[in-house]
């Protein structure tokens, strides 16, 4: 985001809360891209880069539920 083209905090929560789940599906959309590249790799890397993208992964998605229980409550 560029801080001189949108001031977040002018906005309401709701529409916030929106920008962070965007901002995590783009996240995973990177994290999925990291993932398949891996494969191209020896054995033991894509191990590697695999366990962390979906530990990556598990972490978007509690963040997703979080955001989405706040979204809710705030309705």
């Amino acid at each position: 985001m560029n801080v001189h083209t949108n001031n977040t905090t002018d906005r309401p929560v709701s529409l916030r809360i929106l920008d962070a789940l965007d901002l995590i599906d783009t996240a995973e959309s990177f994290n999925e891209a990291i993932f398949m590249a891996a494969g191209h790799l020896d054995a033991e890397q894509v191990g590697a880069i695999q366990v962390v993208s979906e530990e990556v992964s598990k972490r978007l998605i509690e963040i997703e539920k979080i955001l989405t229980g706040v979204q809710e409550e705030l309705k």
